[in-house]
C-alpha cells in the first residue's frame, strides 16, 4: 500500500510542478538542464513503485498473509531506486530515446521491471552464486 502512494505522490508532485508553477517536467526538447534529468528519474521511479506494489498486493491477495516488512522498506527500495536510473541511463543513450518516446517507454519498462522485483533479485543472487563458484573452483 505504501509504495502506491509513494507512486502516486510522485505522480502528483510532478503534475503539480508542471502546472501550477509552470516549470517544464515533462521536458520534450533535446536540450536538457540537470532538473531535467531528475524529474525524469522520478517518473521512471514512480512507475518502477507502481509496478511493485501491484505484484506485492498481488501476492497479498492470494495468500492473505501480512507483508514482510523488514524487506520491503530495506531492500526492495534500494532495488527499485537501482532499477530506475538504470532505464534512465539506458533510455538516455539513444538521443531520440530521450525526446518525446521517453515517458511511453520507461513508464511501461519501468512497471515490468517493479512487477518483476522479486525475480530480478533472485536472477542476480543466482548469477553471483555461480560466478563465486567458479571463482572458488579456480
Amino acid at each position: 500500500m505504501i509504495y502506491f502512494l509513494v507512486s502516486f505522490g510522485i505522480i502528483a508532485i510532478l503534475l503539480i510542478l508542471q502546472f501550477m508553477r509552470h516549470q517544464k517536467v515533462f521536458c520534450i526538447e533535446s536540450e536538457m538542464t540537470g532538473w531535467s534529468y531528475f524529474y525524469r528519474f522520478l517518473w521512471c521511479f514512480s512507475f518502477t513503485s507502481f509496478g511493485f506494489a501491484a505484484i506485492a498486493y498481488y501476492w497479498y491477495w492470494k495468500n492473505n498473509t501480512s507483508a514482510t516488512w523488514p524487506k520491503y522498506c530495506t531492500l526492495y527500495p534500494l532495488q527499485l531506486l537501482i532499477v530506475a536510473s538504470f532505464m534512465l541511463g539506458v533510455l538516455h543513450v539513444w538521443e531520440r530515446m530521450s525526446g518525446y518516446t521517453f515517458y511511453y517507454l520507461s513508464s511501461s519498462i519501468c512497471f515490468v521491471l517493479g512487477f518483476m522485483a522479486d525475480y530480478i533479485l533472485i536472477m542476480v543472487q543466482n548469477i553471483l552464486k555461480k560466478l563465486l563458484e567458479s571463482l572458488n573452483q579456480k
